[in-house]
């Protein structure tokens, strides 16, 4: 499933070519109402460790080109490019004697005056009991 993650990444542009932090950033803090797609997951032991469920609206601080986010009560960090491609990453979480990552990743969108909207994934990397799932749960949102 990392090759998807990774297809996944390509796709946005996150991480590609000479992108480089963003030096004249557009407004990109704010909060998010998000349309979840389907989680899709690796393997057949995502079915019994399935993520905690994506958040409905992401709310953004941002300082320059520094991004900051609370998921779940965990914070998020990363860096807005110039391609306006973005990506949070936080700390592994122990969880159900097992661990798990979220990264954020996504891509601003502007539109009209202060508007625009994201467009994005949920990435978990999930592993209990000899167990691994990754998997990547779609999402795209206006700014409230």
């Amino acid at each position: 499933m990392r090759a998807s993650f990774l297809l996944a990444a390509l796709a946005l542009g996150v991480g590609c070519g000479d992108a480089r932090p963003c030096s004249s950033c557009p407004l990109v803090g704010g909060t998010y109402a998000l349309t979840l797609g389907e989680f899709q997951g690796s393997s057949e032991a995502c079915a019994t460790l399935l993520p905690p469920p994506a958040p409905t609206s992401l709310t953004l601080l941002q300082s320059g080109s520094v991004l900051r986010a609370t998921i779940g009560g965990e914070s998020y960090s990363g860096t807005l490019l110039d391609t306006y491609d973005f990506s949070l990453l936080g700390a592994e979480r122990q969880v159900d004697g097992g661990t798990e990552d979220l990264h954020v990743r996504g891509r601003f969108i502007p539109g009209a005056a202060d508007s625009g909207t994201l467009r994005g994934s949920f990435d978990t990397t999930s592993r209990r009991g000899g167990r691994l799932c990754d998997g990547t749960q779609p999402f795209t949102g206006p700014r409230q």
